[in-house]
């Protein structure tokens, strides 16, 4: 039995519109709730995690219905994989005070716009102390210092405060008199 072109491309369509379904899972079309449900159990997670980092540090020292809002209020600025990367790097974090994470990010983004202040804030998290007043100040030297903050954080303190200490080393020379540089220069043999 022989089908004009024009059945044949019909049956194709019925066939295609009929198993289409198969590929979709079926909560996605009738179990919103169950979506719900399951982002907010996650969320619920990632505040449990970041909860459990700041008390192996810093034992009693809040209450977990406090440390979960902190969480949740930052997540809401950076989101919960960044706000439980950050407390992972800084559990001292979840300390600050949470009215100001908002706040201190829309002052931030007035200067240097919400993308990099974002970024900023990821590299230097201790940004996060300052309150809505103190981010409006922000100056270039800010996002800079982000950066060096970002590429020493991994090392340890050591190398961070290293560094600090020898961007500091002109101010002190022209303090004390001490000609710092050429004396560490003159040893190391340069």
């Amino acid at each position: 039995m022989m089908m004009n072109p024009g059945s044949s491309f019909l049956l194709v369509l019925i066939a295609a519109v009929t198993t289409a379904s198969a590929f979709v899972p079926h909560h996605a079309y009738n179990n919103a709730k169950y979506n719900n449900n399951r982002v907010a159990t996650l969320k619920m997670a990632a505040a449990d995690d970041a909860v459990a980092f700041y008390q192996t540090k810093y034992p009693d020292k809040k209450q977990v219905k406090e440390l979960k809002t902190a969480f949740t209020d930052l997540a809401k600025v950076y989101g919960d994989d960044s706000a439980l990367k950050m407390i992972k790097d800084d559990p001292i974090l979840l300390g600050y005070n949470s009215k100001f994470f908002a706040p201190s990010h829309e002052e931030f983004a007035k200067t240097f716009g919400k993308e990099e202040s974002l970024a900023m804030v990821k590299r230097n998290p201790g940004l996060l102390s300052l309150p809505p007043a103190e981010a409006a100040k922000a100056a270039d030297s800010t996002m800079q210092l982000s950066y060096i903050v970002g590429v020493t954080k991994p090392a340890g303190p050591f190398l961070l405060y290293g560094t600090l200490g020898l961007i500091c080393i002109p101010a002190v020379e022209a303090i004390t008199g001490i000609p710092i540089r050429e004396n560490l220069l003159s040893v190391i043999g340069m």
